[in-house]
């Protein structure tokens, strides 16, 4: 049984991106699968393929996947906190105290 991890856990910078990224390859995975594996949605799965490199540490096969992340991410945080993602559902908190998400009614 799998448990939910608590809205305010502290992660590293990698944990998340591994969390986020495992996740989405799964999900893109699945709906590879149930869309009789369109090519452009494998290529990008190849791409995100992960593999133990030779210091022993998990990595995408593209290297420039993680750089993008952050890219991604710096964007996402920035946008956040200047006026949010109009029509977003959930709203990320970067200050400390409040809640992780804040679904909007």
């Amino acid at each position: 049984m799998h448990t939910l991890p608590m809205m305010e856990q502290e992660v590293t910078l990698k944990q998340a991106y591994l969390t986020m990224f495992l996740t989405m390859f799964v999900y893109l995975e699945q709906r590879w699968s149930r869309l009789g594996k369109p090519d452009e949605l494998g290529a990008l799965l190849g791409e995100l393929a992960l593999w133990n490199n030779s210091s022993g540490n998990t990595a995408s096969m593209d290297g420039a996947v993680f750089t993008d992340w952050l890219e991604a991410a710096s964007t996402v945080l920035h946008v956040e906190n200047q006026s949010g993602f109009g029509g977003a559902n959930t709203h990320l908190r970067t200050d400390r105290g409040d809640s992780a998400s804040e679904h909007e009614s």
